[in-house]
């Protein structure tokens, strides 16, 4: 039963302009019974406040459709921290960490300390107090929102959250648990949020797939030739599932204490706890290689979800550019919007 994740920015929308076909295929995919998440690396904002840019542009979305790296953060402490929490946020986005126990500036040790873009509210004695925290308490993690290093705003560009992040380490010694794309980790930690998802629309997506043609989506991608919705001249090719990021090489690669954090695994890992939810996917039947990523970003996108184990379609809307086709990360299927989904997952999808 597969499952659909959609990043935002340059897929379903560019600025506040909504791309063509948008609204339609996410409706799309909920005539069909399709589950799905939105992915975004927004930390500024909360997601009520995504919810409404969306709505405005005609398209249907809950907030706990929209998978953040601050919603992701919050899992992760959930299952790794107890006690409070250092967050280095906007004060929108604490709404996101309302179900942990916040540290006043006054506490002298903290479970974990959390960074995110504090934009302006950045100060000597505010970041000096993460570097406090961090070093009165040896085994309390560096949760990174992120590692971008800056963003282009209408006067000029200024600094991200990954600056900071990196400060921090240098200072410390300590690497940080990164939670934003491409880090594995936050794909990992959006499978997890699906899973409920997946588990309750199970049913009623068999009796949605037996309406369509009695097709079963994306079902043996991996053992048939399949052409790729590229440019001329590449034809089709073998995806075998030996060729595909398997479980159990993430599990392997877990148990080793490395995993890919702030970029592919050829060039940096992070050693963090961390693991792909192994027991609800075997209880649902959905690997990893089951969850289509739909991105603009060859690198964020599509190179971080394949390095989860995800497939992932390249659009040719938002960040493409015609060079991401001539790198070293290959799409698992081109198309030149979000519009063109559902033709590609009827052509895709075995008889």
């Amino acid at each position: 039963m597969p499952a659909i994740l959609f990043d935002m920015d340059g897929v379903l929308y560019v600025g506040d302009r909504p791309t063509d076909g948008a609204a339609e295929t996410l409706a799309w995919c909920r005539r069909h019974a399709i589950p799905f998440r939105f992915v975004t690396n927004t930390t500024s904002r909360p997601r009520t406040a995504l919810v409404d840019k969306l709505d405005a542009m005609g398209i249907e979305a809950r907030a706990d459709e929209i998978i953040t790296p601050p919603v992701a953060a919050r899992q992760w402490l959930s299952r790794h921290v107890d006690g409070p929490v250092g967050l280095f946020v906007p004060e929108a986005t604490r709404a996101e960490f309302a179900d942990c126990t916040p540290a006043s500036p006054r506490d002298e040790r903290v479970a974990a300390i959390v960074l995110g873009d504090l934009g302006e509210g950045w100060d000597f004695a505010t970041y000096n107090r993460a570097f406090r925290w961090l070093k009165q308490n040896p085994d309390a993690p560096l949760v990174a929102l992120g590692l971008t290093r800056f963003w282009e705003a209408e006067d000029g560009p200024r600094l991200d959250v990954g600056p900071f992040v990196r400060g921090l380490e240098y200072t410390t010694g300590r690497e940080a648990v990164v939670l934003g794309k491409p880090s594995a980790a936050f794909y990992g930690e959006t499978l997890r949020d699906s899973m409920t998802s997946l588990r309750d629309l199970q049913g009623s997506r068999c009796k949605a797939q037996s309406a369509v043609k009695g097709r079963r989506p994306l079902q043996g991608l991996q053992r048939r030739r399949w052409a790729l919705g590229g440019p001329p001249g590449w034809g089709s090719r073998v995806c075998p599932h030996s060729a595909l990021p398997s479980l159990d090489g993430q599990r392997a690669r877990l148990r080793s204490g490395a995993l890919i954090a702030d970029k592919p695994a050829s060039q940096r890992c992070h050693r963090i706890v961390q693991s792909f939810p192994k027991r609800a996917v075997e209880q649902l039947g959905v690997p990893a290689d089951q969850t289509l990523m739909i991105g603009d970003d060859i690198v964020g996108d599509v190179g971080g979800a394949q390095g989860a184990g995800l497939k992932a379609v390249l659009v040719r809307t938002g960040k493409f550019r015609p060079t991401d086709l001539d790198g070293d990360i290959s799409a698992d299927g081109v198309i030149d919007s979000i519009a063109d989904l559902p033709t590609w997952w009827e052509r895709e999808s075995p008889p």
